[in-house]
């Protein structure tokens, strides 16, 4: 009775946590840079290396999450 109770309970999380996994925010932004941020890494290495001087002649560029970005 004791395993069905916490299998029903880890089956209950995994659920309530599916939304929240979901609604992640993920972007890029230069390494060391505050600004600007992109949708995709590949987007923030394509800005860098056309523009170096903004992004302190670095295209490497780092992952952050959540529904604030880095002011500007």
């Amino acid at each position: 009775m004791m395993r069905k109770a916490l299998a029903a309970a880890a089956f209950a999380a995994l659920l309530a946590g599916v939304p929240m996994a979901g609604a992640v925010v993920e972007w890029w932004a230069p390494q060391q840079k505050d600004c600007p941020t992109f949708d995709s890494q590949a987007s923030c290495v394509a800005f860098c290396t056309q523009n170096p001087a903004r992004c302190g002649n670095d295209a490497t560029c780092i992952r952050g999450t959540g529904p604030a970005r880095p002011p500007c």
